[in-house]
C-alpha cells in the first residue's frame, strides 16, 4: 500500500498536463492546407504568363537600369556626407557612414542585375543568330553607369577606411 501511494500521486500531474493540451486545439489554427490555398495553387497553374519579347524585355531592364541610377545618385549626397563626417572605425558616425554605403551598394546591385540580365539576352540573340543591334546600346549604357558607380563606391569606401 504504501508502494501504490507514490505511484497514484505521480500520474496526476501527468494527467493533469495531458488533459490541458486537448484544450489547446481549439485556440490555435490548424495549419493543413486550406481548400481556398488549394484553389490558388491551381489557379496561378492554369494561367500561363506570356514571355516578354527581347525588345520589351530590354525597355523593361534598360527603365529598371535607369532607375537605380537615378536612386543612386539621389542616395549619393548624403552618403558623402556620412562619409566625410565618419569617425574612426567602431564609432557610431562610421557605422552610420556604413549603412549609408550599404544602401547605395543595393542601388549599385540593382543596376548589375539589368547588366547581367541585358547580357543574358545579348548571348541568347548572337547564339541564335538573331540581330543584337537593338540590345548593344542599353548593355553599353548599363556598363557605363555600372562602371561610374563602381568608381564612386571604390572611393568612398577608400576615404573611409582612412
Amino acid at each position: 500500500m504504501i508502494i501504490a501511494r507514490p505511484l497514484y500521486l505521480c500520474t496526476l500531474p501527468v494527467l493533469a498536463i495531458l488533459s490541458g493540451c486537448a484544450t489547446t486545439a481549439d485556440r490555435y489554427p490548424s495549419l493543413a492546407v486550406r481548400d481556398v490555398e488549394q484553389a490558388g495553387e491551381n489557379q496561378a497553374a492554369a494561367v500561363p504568363v506570356a514571355p516578354a519579347t527581347p525588345d520589351e524585355a530590354v525597355a523593361r531592364l534598360s527603365a529598371a537600369l535607369r532607375a537605380a541610377n537615378v536612386a543612386f545618385v539621389a542616395a549619393l549626397g548624403q552618403t558623402r556626407s556620412r562619409v566625410n563626417a565618419a569617425g574612426p572605425m567602431g564609432s557610431e558616425s562610421w557605422s552610420t557612414a556604413e549603412v549609408a554605403l550599404a544602401d547605395l551598394r543595393s542601388h549599385r546591385s540593382t543596376a548589375m542585375v539589368a547588366l547581367a540580365d541585358l547580357d543574358r539576352i545579348f548571348l541568347a540573340a548572337a547564339s541564335e543568330g538573331q540581330p543584337t543591334g537593338a540590345i548593344a546600346p542599353a548593355r553599353t549604357e548599363a556598363e557605363t553607369i555600372v562602371a561610374g558607380q563602381d568608381e564612386t563606391l571604390d572611393g568612398l569606401i577608400r576615404q573611409l577606411s582612412r
